[in-house]
């Protein structure tokens, strides 16, 4: 059955050739070509009770038209059973996240440029009237060179300054202290979250570092009253430091007054950014930026967090799912393996594994993520990947996953590149029921590097296609390369 079938959706009219991409908290996402002319097109599907959602996209999209570096919506509808679907131009690259788990940091000068690019947008959307709300890595596409898209207004809401009695979808590593607060918010707080953005760009990880919902009240409480981890301690050029001080300062006062004076401070700081910016911002933090004093606007915003702490928790638990990103199905999107592992209603592990493989947690229908039992050093050159026994093998019940990928008919397939962001989260999607065996092994520097280019050239496509090749196979018939491993049985 594919998956296609499994999900419900057999057709949708004037689209064909759809292909699974992903599935995010409020929708599915499709590849497809428009029948008319050939289109290559991202076909996203919003879940059943999701309407506020499509409408919040499908509203943003009118005063958005044509507006550069926002992807455009192409086409909207409902299908037979109800359900929302939008349609938008298939962005070649994939996502920002996507990009930073399997390929790390960008430099200081390609961050700067980004930004000034996704700044100038966000200030073309504001002037439209329209604040995106749940700005991070994983809403940003990548097309040709790079260049930068926002996507996803499913979370957006009107300039006018709004409050979270609106329950919004945020992801809470991004949202703005005052998006936390209830207070309300504007288009500052966009602002805010392109900074923590760029910071996570820049050095390739969220500066708050991965979500541990046990830590949930000192984590809120120190967004809202501390705010991050200063972008230079963290190796950011001075320059380009600065730019993320200011964008991210805790009042939104101190932060840029709109897009615009954002982008400029960028491209400045684009070819130097060791230099301080040459506004010279009376209102930006110093190089490093001191706990809070103990004034009333201090002790007024720590009041307010502790009151915080229960409603972003609630909210959290309700959007948590709702706030993960659509894309590639291989990738191992650091925001959803995190929660994954985090929620306690998953119960326990599907599979529990060796070495450097920990354990699985089932994430949805397909889908199964965990952490590895240490971060991948960028030196070391693992793959995880996913082996589907062949069905001769898989009634022999055989056990070892160095003797199924020689089996007839075994299917094997990359799946993340965790040595590239030296991180330790990791995904697989396992579509086809019978025996898998998912796996992290070491290989040789020459099939490592084939394999990082054949990531890069799947980003790219509207079929992508992660099965390897023969050498590689040879490599994992040998037990000594593989670093963990276990079995997961999906059901006929």
């Amino acid at each position: 059955m594919s998956e296609v079938e499994s999900s419900g959706l057999e057709s949708v009219d004037g689209y064909e050739r759809l292909t699974f991409l992903g599935r995010g908290g409020t929708a599915t996402l499709y590849s497809a070509r428009r029948s008319s002319d050939g289109l290559a097109v991202a076909l996203k599907i919003f879940d059943p009770h999701q309407n506020l959602a499509a409408a919040r996209q499908r509203r943003a999209a009118e005063h958005l038209d044509g507006v550069e570096g926002i992807v455009p919506t192409l086409d909207h509808g409902t299908l037979p059973d109800g359900r929302a679907f939008a349609v938008a131009p298939f962005i070649s690259g994939g996502s920002l996240a996507d990009h930073i788990a399997r390929f790390g940091p960008m430099s200081p000068q390609q961050t700067a440029t980004l930004g000034s690019a996704l700044a100038e947008a966000l200030h073309e959307a504001h002037r439209a009237g329209v604040v995106h709300r749940d700005l991070k890595p994983s809403n940003v596409l990548l097309g040709e060179g790079e260049t930068p898209f926002l996507a996803d207004f499913g979370a957006s809401t009107s300039i006018e300054p709004t409050t979270n009695s609106e329950t919004m979808a945020v992801t809470l590593l991004y949202a703005a202290p005052e998006v936390l607060e209830g207070a309300p918010a504007d288009e500052r707080a966009d602002l805010y979250s392109l900074g923590l953005t760029l910071q996570a760009v820049a050095t390739g990880a969220n500066p708050y570092g991965e979500l541990d919902l046990a830590g949930l009240a000192p984590l809120v409480d120190r967004i809202c009253a501390v705010g991050p981890p200063d972008p230079g301690a963290a190796g950011i050029p001075d320059g380009l430091a600065a730019v993320i001080r200011r964008a991210t300062a805790l009042d939104p006062d101190d932060r840029y007054p709109d897009g615009a004076a954002l982008a400029a401070a960028l491209r400045r700081v684009a070819t130097l950014p060791d230099a301080p910016p040459a506004d010279s911002d009376p209102n930006a933090r110093p190089a490093q930026q001191p706990e809070p004093a103990t004034t009333s606007k201090s002790r007024r915003r720590r009041w307010v967090a502790a009151g915080a702490v229960a409603a972003a928790a609630v909210l959290l638990a309700a959007v948590i799912w709702f706030a993960q990103s659509e894309g590639d199905p291989e990738r191992a999107d650091a925001e959803t393996a995190t929660t994954t592992t985090a929620q306690s209603t998953l119960g326990p592990p599907v599979t529990e594994a060796n070495g450097v493989l920990g354990a699985l947690y089932q994430q949805d229908d397909f889908a199964y993520a965990g952490q590895l039992t240490r971060a991948c050093d960028r030196s070391e050159r693992w793959v995880a990947l996913s082996i589907h026994a062949g069905q001769d093998d898989r009634k022999a019940g055989v056990v070892e996953p160095w003797t199924a990928v020689g089996g007839k008919d075994a299917g094997t397939f990359m799946a993340y590149l965790p040595c590239e962001s030296g991180g330790r989260n990791i995904r697989y999607v396992l579509r086809a029921p019978g025996r898998w065996f998912t796996v992290v092994a070491a290989f040789p520097q020459d099939q490592y590097d084939r394999m990082v280019e054949w990531m890069r050239e799947n980003e790219t496509s509207p079929a992508p296609d992660y099965t390897v090749d023969d050498p590689i196979r040879a490599t994992l018939a040998d037990r000594s390369a593989y670093l963990g491993w276990s079995i997961i049985d999906r059901a006929q």
